[in-house]
């Protein structure tokens, strides 16, 4: 982030990270900001070139995109062959957490939250 509070994304970086994993297996990514969909706001959600990194993200075949900053979160959603998922904020009631599995090309999300298991304890 730089001092406006805009994420970017160094991509020389990027590209040796994806391009250091085996072809052959499914890759997933973790970062901070959500890279897709674009988010309309005055408060910068996405990085900055995010259109860029979904496309690069789609010719590695990237499985998961997975990301936070967003604290409504966003469902699961595909596009370019790519899944990514936003979790809800942690922080914040109903203070959710999510359980992934992956299995060759499928990815399944399960939300839990904390006061699910408060209730049932």
């Amino acid at each position: 982030y730089d001092e406006n509070d805009v994420c970017t994304r160094d991509f020389h970086a990027m590209e040796a990270a994806l391009d250091a994993a085996r072809p052959e297996e499914r890759c997933v990514v973790a970062q901070h900001a959500p890279i897709l969909p674009k988010i309309e706001s005055d408060y910068p959600y996405n990085p900055l070139r995010h259109g860029e990194i979904a496309d690069r993200y789609a010719r590695r075949g990237v499985l998961l995109s997975l990301s936070g900053h967003y604290h409504r979160g966003i469902p699961v959603f595909g596009s370019g062959g790519v899944q990514y998922f936003c979790a809800g904020a942690l922080c914040e009631a109903p203070f959710p957490y999510y359980l992934i599995t992956m299995e060759e090309d499928r990815v399944r999300i399960h939300r839990h939250t904390l006061e699910e298991c408060v209730r049932e304890s």
